[in-house]
């Protein structure tokens, strides 16, 4: 048998006050699908397939992913043909995403058209009300590419980007 309960000591110190709150949403924003041709003619150019501003609704990082299909095409008498997708931030030199795509030692004799498909994925730092231009461009990689000039296909690109916004990363141990 127990005994009666004892009366209730002084209460103890209030501790720090907590963060407040924040919506318990997570903003996303997925584009609408864009393409994007590179012909003979185009020789070397930067083709945009599409561009985005995105403002930060508050210190965190932007996880994009920019998903990519498409065909690309080396010509007969070539055994390759690759070209370069990617995600250019602002006005930067090199691509905050970036990957090279495309025919790889194929037979020299004929042409050959592959499908291709990738996602590219990358965490981008931003501030609060921070404006970032997302570029999501195309570049033939390789000269054996064009054989001379005109509208023969040498890629057709899709690209759509998938962009959430996070306060915190995960720690990994």
């Amino acid at each position: 048998m127990t005994g009666a309960t004892g009366p209730t000591g002084p209460m103890g110190p209030t501790g720090e006050r907590g963060q407040d709150g924040l919506e318990g949403g997570t903003p996303v924003l997925l584009t609408n699908l864009q393409s994007q041709i590179i012909q003979f003619g185009d020789q070397d150019q930067v083709k945009e397939i599409g561009r985005l501003v995105v403002v930060a609704p508050g210190d965190g990082g932007l996880l994009i992913r920019a998903h990519y299909s498409g065909i690309v095409a080396k010509r007969d008498g070539s055994a390759l043909c690759r070209v370069t997708v990617g995600v250019r931030r602002d006005q930067e030199v090199t691509q905050f995403l970036t990957q090279n795509v495309g025919v790889f030692g194929a037979p020299v004799g004929g042409r050959l058209e592959i499908s291709i498909g990738t996602t590219l994925t990358g965490l981008m730092p931003v501030t609060a009300g921070q404006e970032v231009t997302l570029r999501m461009e195309v570049q033939r990689l390789d000269d054996e590419c064009a054989d001379g000039l005109g509208p023969t296909l040498v890629a057709q690109i899709f690209a759509q980007l998938d962009i959430g916004f996070h306060r915190y990363t995960l720690t990994t141990r």
